[in-house]
């Protein structure tokens, strides 16, 4: 049996009026699993009143996060009702975030891909270092992207480099 530690997990620290929420699983390029999901919406829904600015990181220097952990897909999302909880697990993550009143940051280093990209979307801001890389690779692995998730795109980037990335799965930066 893995150890919380191994298996990933996100993390939450108030530091003065700052809220940091850190998704910690460097061994996966910070990939999140199923119970991740569920850990990260209810980390967002404990979010004191009095927090003044949420920050969103990725644990270690690699990811900010590589998105779903796709090593349980075929645990997780095997019957339409798996893939609709998974589907509900994720998506209640990114709405509770995308609805906090405090203003939110998302602060990318390294991979932002696939669900790390929804996430970031997820966030008022953006800072990424010069070494991230985005992509979302869910037409090659036969997933569809989310209506909210490709409104959310399309407000950040143009139509064609949108298309680009939900169609082709480019890698994008350095």
């Amino acid at each position: 049996m893995l150890d919380r530690d191994e298996r990933g997990r996100v993390r939450a620290e108030q530091r003065g009026p700052v809220s940091w929420i850190t998704v910690d699983n460097v061994a996966k390029h910070n990939a999140v699993s199923l119970a991740m999901w569920r850990e990260l919406d209810a980390t967002i829904q404990s979010i004191d009143a009095g927090t003044r600015c949420v920050v969103l990181q990725g644990a270690g220097e690699k990811a900010f996060v590589a998105g779903a952990d796709i090593s349980e897909f075929s645990q997780n999302r095997r019957a339409p009702a798996d893939v609709a909880a998974y589907e509900a697990a994720a998506g209640s993550a990114f709405r509770r975030l995308q609805e906090l009143p405090q203003p939110t940051v998302a602060l990318i280093r390294g991979y932002c891909i696939g669900g790390g990209v929804a996430l970031a979307l997820s966030c008022d801001i953006r800072f990424a270092s010069h070494d991230s890389r985005f992509a979302i690779p869910a037409a090659r692995l036969g997933l569809g992207y989310s209506v909210d998730g490709v409104k959310k795109l399309l407000d950040a980037v143009s139509v064609p480099v949108a298309m680009d990335m939900l169609v082709s799965a480019p890698v994008f930066g350095s």
